[in-house]
């Protein structure tokens, strides 16, 4: 991967290796160990083979935790650290649901040192016109009070809408891993509204 010409390390991990990991650097590596308990011997060793890389961490999905609060306390911390001597600068990318924004807006009184960006969510009308420009074979097979639906339990959220109607490999939505994670999100939503 390349940004603005230099390589990039990128890893995901899940909200469990966050919880466990004491600082920025050991949820690096316990998200390597959880990949290959051989990658790496130590955090040295780590930061020596990271050395000249922009290094990218994306923790999801938080929105499940039940201690959503103290992960997303646990990862600004790890931002306000200060750096590893030697060791390349860490981002973290952390996507959190519209009923957790309020949280987000509390921990940036008390710090600067992080970013937080929204989505613009679409109206009723933007996600509607969204939806309908899918393959026919899909748009076609929703009604429109599936769409009204749909836009409201999203919160008309972009990006989940975007990984609801995402195909891999020919996958029909209903056999779409990606559709399913959304659609969880939407039933769990539900239960909210």
């Amino acid at each position: 991967m390349s940004a603005n010409g230099e390589d990039t390390f990128a890893l995901h991990v899940q909200p469990q290796i966050l919880e466990s990991s004491p600082g920025v650097w050991e949820l690096l590596m316990n998200g390597l160990i959880y990949l290959d308990v051989h990658l790496f011997n130590n955090i040295d060793m780590l930061i020596e083979a990271l050395k000249n890389k922009q290094v990218l961490i994306i923790i999801d999905d938080l929105n499940r935790a039940n201690i959503i609060g103290q992960l997303i306390s646990k990862a600004i911390s790890f931002i306000n650290n200060d750096p590893i001597a030697g060791a390349p600068p860490i981002q973290i990318i952390c996507p959190v649901w519209p009923r957790h924004y309020s949280y987000l807006e509390q921990q940036k009184h008390k710090t600067a040192k992080f970013a937080v960006h929204f989505l613009s969510a679409y109206n009723e009308s933007e996600g509607e016109a969204f939806i309908r420009s899918q393959p026919e074979e899909i748009s076609s097979a929703i009604s429109v009070s599936e769409v009204r639906s749909l836009i409201q339990a999203t919160s008309g959220d972009p990006l989940l809408l975007s990984l609801y109607f995402r195909g891999t490999d020919g996958q029909t939505m209903s056999g779409n891993p990606l559709t399913q994670i959304i659609q969880e999100f939407i039933d769990e939503q539900l239960i909210w509204i």
